[in-house]
């Protein structure tokens, strides 16, 4: 099993998934970066997958979006189950 985690790839995905999630609610970055307290110049970073945030800056970005800081990570698949051999 192919254990190495390629980060940029990660920060893509939860970078699109906030995208996703905010243009689900008709949202402008402008309106929900003021809303979590943080820059939208950092906002459109962390959408891009160009900045690795914190706990604390995805809680906030959560609380934000009105949604739990799992459904923004619960498109990510560490593990590709279906091409696991079993024992």
């Amino acid at each position: 099993m192919d254990t190495t985690i390629k980060s940029d790839q990660l920060l893509i995905e939860l970078g699109n998934s906030v995208r996703k999630v905010r243009l689900s609610k008709n949202l402008s970055i402008v309106e929900v970066s003021a809303k979590a307290g943080i820059e939208s110049n950092n906002w459109t970073r962390l959408e891009k997958g160009g900045t690795n945030p914190t706990w604390k800056t995805i809680c906030k970005v959560a609380l934000a979006l009105e949604v739990e800081p799992f459904e923004l990570l619960s498109t990510f698949q560490l593990l590709d189950r279906d091409n696991q051999k079993s024992d």
